[in-house]
């Protein structure tokens, strides 16, 4: 009895020592897959973040500040980008929609997203002579750019030297290059010069690309060859005193010709 009770100890020890050993519980698979659930949340988003973007108010054109144009353009640019979107808007669009496009020598957009404001800023190119051929004007600038064609009434009104084009043999159209850098400083120099120094002025200006010569014709109804290779400063002065030296004897100047450095003829 005693020797049964023993083998009964021994024998639940040994299952203490020695537990069952259990497989790991499968987990019960959940029917939701976390990465597509992403996907919808972020298409989602993207695509309220579009809509935001193209046709919220949040970014329309509210205010547009307009300044260097005219009344009337300025009204009419106005009402072209009020309400459009800032984003999107592009300083060509804004240059295209502006009239007589060559006039414009420099433009400057900026865009305040906070305020919806589209400031445009324009300098526009300031007229320095007038071309005429064939019996029509055109406006050059003190770039040399030919940039509006214009009439006999706005011709008068400006008051400027004129070029002609008798001499001048290219085609050309508005935006073109009409006067090269060397002859647009020589020009610039003469035209401001000459009228102080001589106590004339210039009636007209012609010249001819091909060769480094302009032709001035001066208010008293004299022609002046001058050569662009040299200073105008010194011709100037030739000038003067072929002046002087014609008004102390009293004789009518016809042209004084400077073409040659080393002689002056006149008559």
């Amino acid at each position: 009895m005693r020797g049964r009770k023993l083998r009964q100890i021994r024998k639940g020890f040994l299952k203490r020592r020695n537990p069952q050993i259990y497989s790991r519980t499968t987990a019960i698979a959940s029917g939701r897959n976390p990465l597509k659930i992403f996907k919808y949340v972020g298409f989602f988003l993207l695509t309220v973040l579009v809509y935001i973007v193209i046709f919220s108010p949040a970014f329309k054109v509210k205010k547009v500040i307009i300044s260097g144009l005219e009344m009337a353009n300025s009204q009419k640019l106005e009402k072209k980008f009020l309400g459009k979107n800032l984003i999107f808007l592009r300083t060509q669009a804004v240059s295209e929609n502006i009239e007589g496009d060559q006039k414009v020598k420099e433009l400057k957009v900026e865009k305040n997203y906070f305020s919806g404001t589209l400031r445009i800023m324009v300098i526009l190119r300031e007229p320095f002579v007038i071309l005429t051929e064939k019996g029509k004007r055109y406006l050059v600038d003190t770039d040399g750019i030919l940039f509006k064609e214009i009439g006999e009434t706005e011709e008068k009104s400006l008051n400027l030297i004129k070029i002609n084009n008798n001499l001048i043999s290219f085609s050309h159209n508005l935006g073109d290059e009409l006067i090269e850098q060397k002859k647009l400083f020589f020009l610039k120099d003469l035209i401001n010069n000459f009228p102080t120094k001589t106590a004339e002025t210039i009636s007209a200006i012609s010249f001819d690309n091909s060769n480094d010569e302009i032709t001035v014709l001066a208010n008293s109804n004299y022609k002046i060859f001058f050569d662009l290779k040299r200073s105008i400063d010194s011709q100037i002065e030739s000038v003067v005193m072929i002046k002087d030296e014609t008004e102390k004897s009293k004789r009518k100047l016809e042209y004084i010709d400077l073409r040659i450095e080393t002689r002056i003829f006149y008559k």
